[in-house]
């Protein structure tokens, strides 16, 4: 998958985002539901403030996301692990990427728990 195939698949199949050709742009709800706004050039790979939108998407619905330098191998691993069913429950890995950059690590471990290869 290309970075630019990541970018879209994260926005649409993760974020839940429509893409527009004619803007050229992701159109994405407004934060008060009060109607659509574009982010132009949105990219959560080498955006710190895109990614962590990406991460916040995941926190607000309980999840825990763990991403962390590992430097005996120069990567970035991110971990989306998701809540459990009851308060005595296990939390449940449900994604584990690792990439040379933050922003990598994250949406391809977003890709990868809404069903993306």
């Amino acid at each position: 998958m290309t970075d630019q195939e990541l970018i879209y698949a994260v926005a649409v199949e993760v974020m839940g985002w429509e893409w527009s050709d004619k803007a050229k742009a992701f159109i994405v709800p407004d934060p008060d539901g009060s109607g659509w706004s574009q982010y132009i050039d949105w990219n959560p790979l080498t955006n710190a403030n895109h990614r962590d939108m990406v991460v916040e998407h995941f926190t607000d619905q309980g999840y825990i996301v763990d991403l962390t330098y590992i430097p005996m191998t120069d990567r970035w691993e991110c971990r989306l692990s998701e809540p459990p069913a009851t308060q005595s429950g296990d939390w449940w890995l449900v994604a584990n990427e690792s990439a040379p950059t933050q922003g990598h690590a994250v949406c391809k471990a977003a890709w990868e728990a809404v069903g993306g290869e």
